[in-house]
């Protein structure tokens, strides 16, 4: 208190008034101050009493906090001005400064505020851009009044029985597209930080949560998944989707784990969910419950198998990947067309051959007509080029049921609905067009047929509108006719009163549902309803019958056997003069087969998209893994070439990596290109050879390995030289393909046996193992491109899925055939090869290379930095015979090490090793003072532009692609030497 009273005390200082003779002669000039600060004052109080009505006002209204500082601020403001004025009388100088100590503070709190609202502000939208998202809104509402108006109008002029079910029949090609995108997922929301803000039914069914249960709850919680056979949680597609910003699809052989313990089986994918700006505000996730398509994929699967057995025998010209495909596109009753983007012909099934009278081979678009004519919907007018569906798809149009007649030129005529549209690669770039056709000739036959009676009926009607008696004779008669039509057509059919009660159903109800008129009568139709949909059906229906509205909706049915099947149900009311609604008449229409036909061709599609993908990840992975083993034989066949021995076993181990050598250029040769592997473009350079030749080079390639696995290898070959008609090469890679299968697929210490024996004018070679084995369902895939039994990463061993493959092309293009066999897993495998042998004849000896003797070069000090311990020891043994200083490390950190004590002058680095890759060691080098000067080559299997590029900002000098050539290293380092 004492404090706030000296506050307030004015002794010492005088007041204003007695501050000098200048006010006292001119008093006018201090009663300006006085009057101006009180104005001041006056004004400073009345903003803040406005902003806090304003506030009061507007209780949504932002930035309350700058609001109410901005107020503080206006306040402190003019009471300075009233102290100023006060003091002229009573000179309160202490509190005068501490008012205005307090008014700094706040005026700084306050710019502190608005520069942290500042931008904010900056990012709300603009009123014009308000306005305009208004307007375009309120045009969208008005085009949408002016369309259910008309609606309604057409409505109004079908209220006939008989012409409402013309009105179905047109309606059903509409509603064809909407009603197969719609389908009854599961579907979760989250936010950015992965808790969950959304569940609908299914979803709550399937996971056991409810939504109010779920809101806020980790996504990893509520939807917990694990791999089937394995057991392990797998990575959250949603999550990726968070992280990534991608569309995530999740890995096949996931289960969902619910609350309540119960697991299912599931299909989903994940897609982040954006904000106005771009940013990623969460993630929607959408699965379903596919236990039934699993046990109808298994069944499938079964039945394909034996169905692609009898297919491979009579069509090994067509492409190991294209061989499920093509089976079931000829199985399908559905014609499947499909061109290039020069719209050439590339894919036609069965159905379609039928259609147009087509043949195999591709047909240019100019040739078409010399095989079919084409005509519109009525049969009668041709169709242009340009109208032709598939060019119709291929210039970017959706296609849904277009109608057209198709002649053969030997065959009917025939009435097909077309559905398609254009397909694009991951770059948006146009590849072709697809197009599905069923053949629709008798539905149509079915419609003209209804039309006829249907004109038939309302011309006796008109006939018999004379008199009442007459009439109402006529209108029980057309009453049968109705019964009788409507007994006889596909769809269930049924009537209710004016309040959704149903009393009648034609018969094709009772067959398909097994119930009778009395369960059926009123609301009795609930029962055979799927309790997951009936909830939704029912309320949806009361609305439309309380409205007076047309109703549709797609929802399941139970046949009498138990089986739920899906149906297009709609249902228009029947109104007298006055539009008082007397009765409902409705359909149900099975349009199960065509969910089933949607879901296949999305299929087809993704099965075509995930082809290409892996081809195209395949090429890549090949082009670096294929250069790391050249690498060793190349440096290693260099170093004898400069040790210059005479000695024979010198001259046998150059001869070997010489062969070894060739062997990989080859395989390199052929392996970068997979089309010509599925294409059967591989080439043969036959001649004859032992097969002892063969197996022995086949285990001398694969014998590092299998020692690596520490595996027991017994190979029994028979006493008497056997020879084949055989390419040396090809064939050895064939048995060393199927010793490093067994080695990889067997657990460490296993057994391996390769034997060989001759039957009559054949040779029979086995590989055994005692291995992981091959499950049944896989033994019939073994062989087919890309293809690896086990993709667990606790069984991974590596691989493109394309050795089998060459083993199988191998051996069929040398006469043989190969076979695997196994009684499941753990059981081992036993994979068998019969081949043609041949008489013998003389062979040629093959001369010997020249060796090159070393020269005097220049001595340098270089590390080797490489985690294949082969490629480091015969690099840096080629480099150490050249006469330089040699040091070797085997990761980035072993790497980083060696340089800061060796110092060496060059630094061969490859990029990907273990600890600390190449990139990394090379940054790590540069930042030390000692490292600047150091010339470091990257030295690696990755060669493309974007991977040179990445080692000259990692701060690389050079860049060189695995094998290296000696000649051009050993100029490298001279130049090195000069430069320096």
């Amino acid at each position: 208190m004492s404090f706030l009273f000296r506050l307030f005390d004015s002794a010492g200082f005088p007041a204003r008034w007695s501050c000098g003779p200048g006010w006292s002669e001119s008093p006018w000039l201090g009663w300006l101050h006085i009057l101006s600060d009180l104005g001041i004052w006056s004004a400073y109080f009345a903003i803040p009493l406005v902003l806090i009505y304003f506030i009061v006002q507007r209780k949504d209204l932002p930035f309350r906090r700058i609001f109410v500082l901005f107020g503080a601020f206006i306040l402190l403001c003019g009471a300075t001005h009233l102290v100023d004025a006060a003091i002229f009388w009573w000179p309160i100088y202490r509190f005068a400064g501490v008012l205005k100590f307090v008014t700094a503070v706040v005026s700084w709190g306050t710019v502190v505020a608005l520069v942290q609202v500042v931008p904010r502000v900056l990012a709300m939208r603009a009123p014009e851009e308000l306005e305009r998202e208004i307007a375009a809104r309120t045009k969208a509402e008005n085009e949408l009044q002016l369309t259910n108006a008309e609606l309604e109008q057409r409505v109004e002029k079908r209220t006939l029985e008989l012409s409402q079910a013309m009105t179905e029949l047109a309606a059903e090609r509409e509603l064809l597209h909407t009603t197969l995108a719609s389908i009854g997922d599961a579907v979760i929301a989250t936010d950015i930080n992965s808790k969950v803000t959304f569940l609908n039914s299914v979803a709550e069914q399937l996971t056991a949560w409810t939504n109010e249960e779920a809101r806020g709850v980790q996504l990893e919680t509520v939807f917990n998944i694990v791999n089937e056979s394995t057991r392990q949680p797998v990575d959250n597609p949603a999550l990726r989707a968070l992280r990534e910003g991608v569309i995530v699809g999740l890995a096949n052989h996931t289960v969902l784990i619910a609350k309540d313990g119960t697991e299912r089986p599931i299909d989903d994918s994940a897609a982040p969910i954006r904000d106005p700006r771009g940013g990623i505000a969460g993630a929607v996730l959408v699965f379903r419950d596919i236990t039934e398509r699993k046990e109808q994929e298994n069944e499938l699967i079964r039945a394909h198998a034996e169905l692609e057995r009898r297919v491979e025998m009579r069509t090994k010209e067509l492409a190991t990947t294209n061989r499920f495909q093509q089976a079931l596109l000829e199985s399908i009753q559905v014609g499947i067309v499909a061109c290039d983007q020069q719209g050439v012909l590339t894919l036609f099934n069965r159905a379609t051959r039928e259609f147009h009278g087509l043949p195999l081979t591709q047909i240019p678009a100019e040739q078409w007509a010399d095989h079919y004519d084409l005509f519109q919907a009525d049969g009668a007018s041709r169709m242009a080029m340009d109208q032709v569906p598939l060019f119709r798809a291929l210039r970017g149009e959706n296609l849904v049921d277009v109608e057209m007649v198709i002649a053969p030129k030997q065959g009917a005529p025939r009435t097909l609905a077309a559905s398609g549209r254009a397909f694009h690669d991951d770059r948006g770039e146009l590849l072709g067009a697809v197009v599905a056709m069923h053949d629709i000739t008798f539905r149509k036959q079915a419609e003209a047929e209804l039309k006829r009676i249907n004109d038939d009926l309302e011309d006796r009607v008109q006939r018999r509108m004379a008199d009442l008696t007459t009439a109402m004779a006529a209108l029980k008669q057309s009453e049968e006719h109705f019964r009788t039509l409507a007994d006889n057509i596909s769809q269930l059919a049924w009537m209710a009163d004016s309040d959704g009660a149903l009393f009648w159903y034609n018969q094709r109800w009772y067959d398909y549902t097994g119930t009778t008129p009395a369960e059926m009568q009123g609301w009795g139709w609930q029962q055979v309803h799927h309790p997951d949909h009936l909830d939704r059906v029912v309320a949806k229906y009361k609305q439309a019958v309380a409205e007076g509205e047309q109703w549709e909706d797609t929802f399941p049915l139970r046949s009498k056997e138990g089986e739920y099947r899906w149906f297009l149900s709609r249902a228009v009311p029947i109104r007298d003069e006055t539009g008082r609604v007397l009765h409902w008449f409705g359909t149900n229409t099975d349009v199960t087969e065509q969910r089933k036909m949607a879901d296949e061709l999305r299929q087809l599609a993704a099965d075509l998209s995930e082809a290409d993908r892996r081809k195209d990840e395949f090429l890549a992975t090949l082009a670096h893994e294929l250069r790391n083993p050249l690498a060793p034989i190349s440096n290693g066949l260099q170093v004898l070439k400069i040790a210059g021995s005479a000695d024979s076993t010198v001259i046998q181990t150059r001869t070997m990596m010489e062969r070894q050598l060739g062997q990989m250029v080859r395989l390199v040769d052929d392996l970068l290109d997979v089309s010509r592997i599925t294409r059967n473009k591989l080439e043969l350079r036959k001649d004859r050879v032992e097969l002892a030749t063969v197996i022995s080079s086949a285990v001398e390639t694969s014998r590092p390995l299998i020692e690596s696995c520490g595996h027991n290898l017994t190979v029994e070959m028979p006493s008497e030289p056997i020879l084949l008609d055989a390419d040396l090469v090809r064939l050895a890679q064939v048995f060393s393909n199927l010793l490093n299968n067994a080695a990889k697929y067997t657990t460490r210490g296993g057994k391996i046996q390769l034997h060989a024996e001759r039957r009559g004018d054949e040779v029979v070679v086995t590989v055994t193992d005692n291995g992981l084995g091959i499950p049944a369902a896989m033994l019939p895939k073994v062989f087919d491109m890309f293809t690896q039994v086990d993709r667990t990463l606790e069984r991974a061993q590596g691989g493109l899925g394309i050795g089998l493959t060459l083993v199988r092309r191998l051996v069929d293009m040398h006469g043989g055939t190969v076979t695997a066999l196994s009684e499941g897993d753990d059981r081992g495998s036993v994979f068998t090869v019969r081949l043609p042998v041949v008489d013998p004849i003389a062979k040629k000896a093959a001369p010997a290379a020249a060796i090159k003797s070393a020269s005097n070069r220049p001595k340098r000090k270089i590390l080797v930095a490489d985690d294949n311990v082969d490629s480091a020891t015969s690099l840096s043994l080629m480099l150490k015979y050249m006469g330089n200083e040699m040091r070797m490390a085997h990761d980035g950190l072993q790497a980083v090490a060696a340089a800061e004590e060796f110092r060496p002058e060059v630094i061969l680095l490859d990029i990907g090793m273990p600890n600390l890759n190449g990139y990394e060691a090379c940054r790590r080098i540069r930042e030390q003072e000692w490292g600047k000067k150091i010339y470091l080559v990257a030295l690696t299997g990755w060669g493309q532009d974007e991977d040179r590029q990445r080692s000259k900002e990692a701060g690389f000098n050079y860049h060189l692609v695995k094998p290296v050539d000696p000649g051009m290293l050993e100029k490298l380092l001279n130049s090195l030497v000069v430069n320096s």
